[in-house]
């Protein structure tokens, strides 16, 4: 059998070999276990399964989150749609869900949220709509204004 080499030099034998130049770079705060969001992604508000912090944000600040979108069905009713990496400037957690006010059947991919819940993400959606509704029409009328020209001067209406 080969011996295998050893330092001497070592005052103990467990000893690393080398040491990391730099100190590690700071650990986020661990996020809970996946949980529930009301979540708006890139101007669409939807309920999405995400890593949180106990605060309520995603853990990951500067790399892309790992998100399940779910969509409605019916009602009450929501099931996965999708798995999207999201960057977290795309992404604005609304709300935390909280695990007493939903059901969720992982074999079947689909979540109840309680009643209240669900107006409320209804409410968010219409916000949504009619916010991006006034933008538009206020984008289109712009578009229809006329420049005036230099010099061009108003006719005035003397009564």
């Amino acid at each position: 059998m080969a011996a295998v080499a050893s330092s001497s030099s070592s005052s103990h034998p467990h000893a690393p070999l080398f040491y990391p130049m730099q100190p590690a770079p700071h650990q986020p705060p661990q996020p809970s276990a996946a949980q529930f969001a009301l979540a708006e992604i890139k101007g669409h508000v939807c309920l999405v399964q995400a890593q949180l912090t106990p605060q309520g944000q995603v853990s990951a600040a500067l790399a892309a989150a790992d998100v399940h979108v779910f969509a409605h069905v019916f009602s009450t009713q929501f099931r996965f749609s999708h798995a999207a990496a999201v960057h977290p400037a795309d992404l604005r957690i609304i709300a935390p869900v909280p695990a007493a006010q939903l059901l969720h059947e992982e074999h079947s991919g689909v979540v109840f949220l309680a009643r209240e819940l669900n107006l409320r993400l209804h409410q968010l959606q219409r916000q949504r709509h009619q916010q991006h509704q006034h933008q538009y029409q206020y984008q289109h009328q712009q578009g229809l204004r006329r420049p005036r020209a230099a010099g061009q001067v108003r006719a005035q209406t003397s009564a």
